[in-house]
């Protein structure tokens, strides 16, 4: 096995664990908004990244001529089942962001929401993201921004349980920032025209179960549980002050708590 094939493997490892739909589920309406703000109908569109296609069924509800792609076969068998249960027609392909199964200048519009800003490359991510994209069309993208729930996640792993050996780490939430998203396009046509910074409310009954949901559904937390606990540390103490500071920073609700999870939306224009 090569290299590269031994990191699409760890890749739909990490995504085949625990369920992605039951979490993706959470911000699907964020992809719906995209897709709304978007002007897909009778359009060629490619959803990068995909995962179980919450973004890609609503641009096919919004008129596109979809293509989904990810890497991960398990997610594609639930965003194609969704499709036909919703009587929607979206093409499905396997591939990798670093290496898109698409011609050059394919696609009038390239979305990834929550995706892209994953890539283990940023650069190359972005150079792909900007060659399937035709003269005059648009890029758009959501990542996670700083100050929220998931980077206190992993502030919390940093500090309680140093270094697992993963190796260095893209900083993600530059995905979500001007002066990171010019960086990772600066060799690319694509030049960033709107940046929105915008919130969305991740409903709970209590910080305590917000940890326990991402702890069975989220691949990476489960991931992380695993190194920590073949580190031969303790993953209670890492449990526990994750769930104090999401208490302390979440937003109350009637029935419970709202984790605040900050996100960038960005648009840029392919010359």
């Amino acid at each position: 096995m090569t290299d590269a094939d031994e990191r699409r493997s760890a890749i739909r490892d990490l995504w085949s664990s625990g369920s992605y739909a039951a979490v993706g589920d959470m911000w699907s309406a964020i992809g719906t908004a995209l897709a709304d703000e978007l002007d897909v109908a009778g359009r060629r569109v490619l959803d990068a990244a995909c995962g179980t296609g919450n973004t890609t069924l609503a641009l096919a509800r919004a008129g596109a001529d979809v293509v989904g792609v990810d890497l991960t076969p398990a997610l594609l068998d639930v965003a194609r089942r969704r499709a036909e249960e919703a009587g929607l027609a979206v093409e499905w392909r396997e591939g990798d962001l670093l290496d898109l199964p698409a011609d050059d200048e394919a696609f009038h519009v390239v979305t990834s929401t929550f995706g892209a800003f994953l890539a283990d490359d940023p650069v190359a991510c972005a150079a792909e993201l900007a060659r399937v994209c035709g003269s005059g069309g648009t890029i758009a993208l959501t990542a996670w921004a700083r100050g929220g729930p998931f980077e206190t996640y992993r502030q919390v792993v940093g500090e309680l349980a140093g270094d697992l050996g993963g190796g260095p780490r893209p900083d993600i939430e530059a995905w979500a920032e001007a002066d990171g998203l010019r960086e990772r396009f600066a060799d690319t046509p694509a030049q960033l025209v709107d940046l929105d910074h915008r919130t969305i409310l991740l409903p709970f009954p209590s910080a305590a179960a917000a940890v326990e949901f991402y702890e069975r559904n989220s691949g990476p937390l489960i991931q992380t549980m695993a190194a920590v606990r073949a580190s031969g540390k303790d993953w209670g103490p890492i449990r526990d002050e994750v769930a104090r500071r999401w208490e302390a920073t979440a937003e109350r609700i009637a029935d419970g708590i709202a984790l605040r999870a900050p996100y960038g939306r960005a648009l840029l224009s392919r010359a």
